[in-house]
């Protein structure tokens, strides 16, 4: 769909987080894509937790900047907006968007009282704000809950009025299924490697395999597997994440004897690598680069876009992997590793038509902006010479 460069489409991005996890980041960068690929030139205001980090002028901070206050104080201020409600210039953005869209993610979560409370201030407003204009609002594949109670209930109205509510894996499905605009769809990244696949070079590795790990609550043996790796001497290590609680270079740093680089760099330098990643879209990103990956999954997420992808047997519970099991699985990307990227491509036809749908959901979804090409197509529609 193209518009006049005159008077593009007006479209906010809620949910943003912070690029300093390459993950969000990419994230961003791939609803921004998909936002285009829909309307074409568009004007586009980012909501983000961590707006500075972005270093655009196009971004706005949502609540209490991360940089700005820690712990529970950032927790608090941030839940000052579900009463206060969101400045003024995002409520004037929102009103004027003709399109919002909500980057894709795993932020609407409630399963304990810390998460949430980090929820309700970090994005139940948010996701109230776009309620408000639900019939031109769309919620990119996310990873929805658990919640419980009253938290359950108003997160369940207010995405009733979202008109299309995209998940990434089935127990987000099932806990959705009274809502209606609920609809199966895969993890940004695995549309994007669908659209990317044919034109990428799957590599065949041949340095030493990438670790890319992350603190976890309730560990259980999940230390003891990183601890065994870093004893082999066999492994290199990466570190995605780099901000506020998401902060992976401590970590790292405990069991890499050498400075640790970014994920990025190591996608930099070309040299094919096995990555062995904790970070879901530490692994998607290295399919994007085609790096075969490794997903030592610790949510419900993992396992949604490794089955998306066609590669069940390649995503682990990161908390109870075993050495033994992730050696087998490199050997057997090593011995064949056409065989792992022909299980990705048999499963392209499939995810390329649902990345095209949401494209048109996008497309459908946005009103058309007075004077735009989109408008006059429209009335040409209904008005037929």
């Amino acid at each position: 769909m193209t518009n006049s460069t005159a008077n593009p489409p007006k479209v906010v991005l809620l949910h943003a987080y912070s690029p300093k996890n390459a993950g969000d980041g990419l994230l961003v960068q791939l609803a921004e894509q998909l936002i285009a690929d829909a309307l074409g030139t568009t004007e586009i205001v980012v909501i983000a937790a961590d707006a500075s980090a972005f270093a655009r002028a196009d971004v706005t901070q949502w609540g209490g900047p991360i940089a700005g206050k820690a712990g529970l104080s950032r927790n608090l201020s941030m839940v000052s907006t579900v009463f206060l409600g969101p400045s003024r210039s995002i409520r004037a953005a929102v009103a004027k968007a003709d399109l919002v869209v909500a980057v894709g993610g795993g932020y609407l979560r409630g399963g304990h009282f810390l998460e949430s409370l980090k929820s309700l201030g970090a994005h139940y407003g948010q996701l109230r704000l776009a309620a408000t204009v639900g019939e031109f609002a769309v919620y990119l594949p996310q990873s929805i809950g658990p919640f419980h109670g009253l938290y359950l209930t108003a997160i369940r109205s207010r995405l009733r009025r979202i008109s299309s509510v995209m998940v990434r894996d089935d127990r987000s499905a099932r806990d959705l299924a009274t809502v209606s605009t609920v609809e199966r769809i895969p993890d940004l990244a695995v549309l994007e490697i669908a659209r990317t696949i044919s034109r990428s070079t799957q590599s065949i590795p041949s340095g030493p395999p990438v670790v890319v790990a992350r603190n976890l609550k309730n560990p259980r043996h999940y230390y003891d597997l990183l601890a065994e790796m870093a004893s082999t001497g066999s492994y290199d290590w990466a570190v995605q994440s780099e901000v506020g609680a998401n902060n992976d270079r401590p970590l790292t740093e405990r069991f890499a004897k050498d400075t640790v680089p970014t994920l990025s760099h190591i996608f930099e330098e070309r040299q094919p690598r096995i990555i062995i990643s904790t970070r879901m879209h530490g692994a998607l990103s290295a399919l994007l680069q085609g790096f075969p990956a490794i997903h030592l999954s610790y949510e419900r997420k993992g396992w949604g876009a490794f089955d998306d992808l066609g590669l069940p047997e390649y995503v682990l519970p990161a908390r109870d992997a075993q050495l033994e099991t992730i050696r087998s699985l490199e050997l057997k990307i090593m011995d064949d590793p056409q065989r792992y990227w022909n299980a990705v491509r048999l499963k392209m036809p499939e995810i390329l038509a649902q990345h095209a749908s949401v494209v048109q959901k996008l497309r459908d979804t946005a009103r058309r902006p007075k004077g735009s090409t989109a408008e006059s197509r429209d009335k040409s529609k209904l008005n037929p010479s």
